[in-house]
């Protein structure tokens, strides 16, 4: 648009400057206009110049968001959010209310069909699993919300595990291009799927278990701190937001969210993390996050606790995509109570994920790709011991179309304890955004 606007005042001065060159009333010449004309054709190419580096350093800033462009599971590095959070799709810049107002959304459907060791854990199940849908309002040009709403397993019963889930709902203020200031309740940048989760930007039917039991995903906090870019290609997060509550007879990361629902008896915690993508396809990304009791404030137990992950996801044009992630928790003990008699002082996981993507031809439509996973974590189940779990996952997805996708994946699990019962199978899904 002001590109647009750009063009719109520069061709016609260039025309009056053109006439001006002539004397008095005679006719300006040929070669004036072109002349003209040329300065005039320089300083536009100038402009989208000006605005193609803007538009570079907004798309280059680490976001604190799971509001996500479109994108293949290979676009790594790329834009991850819908708004401002690290460039993509923005909201209209119009001064009609439709106009500076976006809605989007994103589901999916699995069909697991599994077998547990000696019958535990046997799993055959169909579930819609999310539906989710999200508004943004741009009131001017540096003030923005952003909510996301999620319904999971269709509906509410008594006898299914049907939730309705504020998923995030935050207010952003730009401080200038390269700084931004936002509060609210949002989605923690931490790893891969945290931020960007919508099916059509991952392989496999289920997310991975190491982000989903380590880090946890999703995991949603009520927060205020800045994000934004230091150098072009290096970005930065540093938030202030509501910690875990970690029950002290279970240890089990991912059952400590909140998910700022009645959430009593929190701690602060702070989140940093620098994340460097300035290479085209590469992303490199470092996080920490402290936890000052990560048992709460309602007990006498005041023991701290860090985070730490890494990850790389590398995207190369010919279609071989590797990512690897690696996050480990260290917990403190205080007062008598010491994690480690659970074996829980150190909680941790890692993956690697090699892939390779390609266009389809002839009379099948869009694009396939194929992937293989090795993973090894740390879990706990309800009432059991922390188990080491080992899993092997390789399937494929096909994108008929950009924003919609088809999996089917096979996995191989084996544990040290049967918490939950380690589960061979396979599953299959579709999925959509938009």
């Amino acid at each position: 648009m002001r590109f647009l606007k750009a063009i719109a005042i520069a061709l016609p001065m260039g025309l009056v400057s053109a006439f001006a060159l002539a004397d008095d009333h005679s006719p300006a010449s040929l070669d004036d206009v072109v002349k003209m004309l040329k300065a005039q054709q320089e300083e536009i190419e100038a402009l989208k110049a000006e605005l193609a580096e803007t538009k570079a350093e907004e798309e280059s800033a680490g976001g604190f968001s799971n509001i996500n462009t479109p994108q293949s599971p290979d676009s790594v590095g790329a834009q991850r959010s819908r708004w401002s959070p690290i460039g993509g799709k923005t909201l209209g810049s119009g001064s009609d209310w439709a106009e500076r107002t976006s809605l989007g959304g994103y589901g999916e459907l699995h069909y697991n069909n599994l077998n547990g060791e000696d019958g535990a854990g046997n799993l055959e199940r169909t579930d819609f699993h999310r539906l989710v849908l999200f508004i943004g309002h741009e009131f001017n040009d540096w003030v923005r919300f952003a909510s996301e709403i999620e319904i999971e397993h269709s509906h509410i019963c008594a006898d299914c595990n049907g939730d309705v889930v504020l998923e995030l709902a935050w207010l952003e203020m730009d401080i200038n291009s390269n700084h931004h200031f936002r509060a609210g309740q949002d989605i923690l940048p931490i790893g891969l799927l945290n931020l960007t989760h919508e099916p059509t930007t991952f392989y496999g039917v289920e997310r991975n278990h190491v982000e989903a039991e380590v880090i946890p995903s999703t995991w949603t906090e009520a927060g205020a701190g800045f994000w934004g870019s230091i150098a072009p290609g290096l970005n930065y997060n540093l938030f202030v937001h509501t910690a875990l509550v970690t029950d002290t007879t279970n240890m089990r990361v991912r059952s400590a969210r909140q998910k700022v629902a009645n959430a009593n008896d929190q701690d602060l915690a702070i989140l940093g993390r620098l994340l460097y993508n300035a290479i085209p396809g590469l992303e490199v990304a470092f996080t920490f996050d402290y936890q000052a009791d990560y048992t709460g404030t309602a007990d006498n137990i005041d023991a701290s606790a860090w985070l730490t992950e890494a990850h790389i996801d590398y995207q190369h044009s010919s279609g071989f995509a590797m990512r690897a992630l690696y996050a480990r928790w260290d917990f403190g003990s205080d007062n008598g109570f010491d994690p480690g008699g659970l074996d829980a002082d150190k909680v941790e996981g890692w993956y690697v994920e090699p892939s390779y993507k390609t266009a389809l031809t002839g009379f099948i439509p869009g694009e396939i790709g194929v992937f293989f996973r090795y993973s090894e974590w740390d879990e706990r189940g309800t009432g059991g011991p922390m188990a080491d779990h080992e899993m092997i996952n390789v399937g494929a997805n096909w994108w008929p179309t950009e924003n919609v996708v088809f999996k089917i994946d096979g996995q191989w699990e084996k544990a040290s304890a049967n918490t939950r019962g380690t589960q061979d199978g396979f599953n299959l899904g579709l999925g959509f955004q938009f």
